[in-house]
């Protein structure tokens, strides 16, 4: 009745990067789109019905390339934006191996700090106690107020994840400890 987040490569080289989710609820919105008969989810209020109306999915399944061949494929459930964004950032802007990238800590906007749609506006936060106390002192300081959610919380995403090591040619795989999930190869 939730979501499951899958990365595989198999022995030929071929990638899969797949969410699969009904947004909590085992039948979604019930809406299907003609012809082809995809469930369309149910919890993300961009999900809508009637003419000229587009479905609109907050689903991240990320597959990047290096010289044209997969280099790296992630993704996760739990409103996966917010969450892929700050791993690729981990990984690519920090350095950071692939592991730690997915387990740094993170925050996320208070579901219920959150104004009519599509204004978010900041206020209030909630964050892993991982990230450090001058941080949250600074954030305060700027008048953001940040919850604490325990020093691992499965609320801010469950990222796993398969990268191919550009020297080696070895594949590595990651599974974010939020949640239950592992990464396997034979």
């Amino acid at each position: 009745t939730d979501s499951n987040q899958m990365v595989i490569v198999d022995e030929h080289g071929n990638w899969v990067v797949m969410l699969h989710t009904v947004y909590g609820s085992p039948f979604g919105t019930g809406l299907v789109v003609d012809g082809v008969g995809v469930n369309t989810g149910n919890g993300f209020p961009g999900v809508a019905s009637g003419p000229g109306r587009r479905i609109v999915a907050p689903l991240t399944s990320i597959m990047a390339l290096r010289d044209g061949v997969p280099w790296l494929g992630l993704g996760t459930p739990s409103y996966p934006p917010p969450y892929i964004t700050l791993t690729l950032l981990n990984l690519l802007g920090y350095g950071m191996g692939l592991q730690a990238a997915i387990e740094a800590p993170r925050f996320r906007l208070d579901p219920d700090a959150r104004g009519p749609r599509p204004a978010w506006p900041i206020g209030k936060l909630t964050a892993e106690t991982r990230i450090p106390q001058a941080t949250i002192d600074g954030l305060k300081r700027l008048g953001i107020e940040a919850a604490p959610l325990g020093d691992f919380n499965w609320h801010v995403g469950s990222v796993h994840a398969v990268m191919r090591d550009p020297t080696s040619d070895q594949l590595i795989g990651a599974a974010d400890s939020r949640r239950g999930g592992f990464a396997a190869g034979y």
